[in-house]
């Protein structure tokens, strides 16, 4: 739509069709590949729901908290500084968040067999790839941060034609933010895979609201410098707030296997 010169709501509504057609075509793979997989209401176990729902909604929380972040960072700094420093902002961090599409590719994949290992009991294999994640997380995260600091310089002025030039104390902050926020989500995702995530769920979503905050007071006094500390300082919070939770449920978890 975009190359066609549509407006923004075709845009939108190309967006909402090719995520329609995608859950529809997903579907249907699974329904071939699994072929006791049935869509509809029969035979729905009230009380299975019942056991889902805290689950469910623990993780509902977690898309809530990535939007209250990423959506409510870019309202406060068009509220409190400049509609430029928002274009800044938002360019900046979406390179700098390069680092958390790398460490998801990895980890996405690894959470089905993290979940089998739970599922047969073999907490000594799920601890080993818990470990494993996290430290691959660090390592992809640590090389997407000094790749995006070497290049960033040259690349977000290249993309934006030459009106956006970020400082490289911002890029390294909001960079660094964004590195570290992977690497908790690595965390986070195996705690999902274990059905172990409520906590860190909520506290997810509590530190979005405070990073929310935490920019509001200080855009205004320190600008899009002091919104990129305050963001480094909850997401190291929230890495060790999702170690501290995955250690504990891995001791919980092999001490009730024994």
């Amino acid at each position: 739509a975009g190359l066609f010169h549509g407006d923004i709501a075709q845009v939108a509504a190309s967006m909402m069709i090719v995520r329609v057609l995608a859950a529809l075509i997903g579907m249907v793979m699974v329904r071939r590949r699994v072929s006791w997989v049935r869509y509809g209401l029969k035979g729905v176990d009230l009380g299975e729901l019942k056991s889902l729902a805290r689950p469910a909604l623990a993780v509902l929380a977690i898309p809530i908290g990535y939007s209250l972040s990423l959506q409510g960072m870019i309202l406060v700094v068009g509220a409190l500084i400049d509609v430029r420093a928002v274009a800044l902002y938002s360019a900046t961090r979406t390179v700098g968040r390069l680092s958390s599409q790398a460490v998801a590719l990895a980890n996405h994949a690894s959470m089905p067999e993290l979940a089998r290992a739970a599922g047969a009991n073999d907490w000594v294999r799920a601890g080993r790839l818990i470990w494993l994640n996290i430290l691959a997380a660090a390592i992809v995260a640590v090389l997407f941060l000094a790749g995006v600091n070497l290049i960033g310089p040259q690349l977000i002025p290249l993309w934006s034609g030459g009106h956006l030039e970020p400082g490289r104390m911002l890029l390294l902050l909001i960079s660094a933010a964004c590195a570290i926020q992977a690497m908790s989500n690595a965390s986070g995702n195996m705690l999902i895979a274990l059905n172990s995530h409520d906590r860190y769920a909520y506290v997810f979503l509590a530190m979005a609201i405070l990073a929310v905050g935490a920019a509001f007071v200080v855009a205004p006094p320190f600008g899009l410098t002091g919104v990129a500390v305050s963001g480094v300082v909850i997401e190291l919070v929230m890495l060790t707030v999702a170690i501290v939770e995955v250690r504990r449920r891995i001791r919980q978890h092999m001490s009730g296997a024994l």
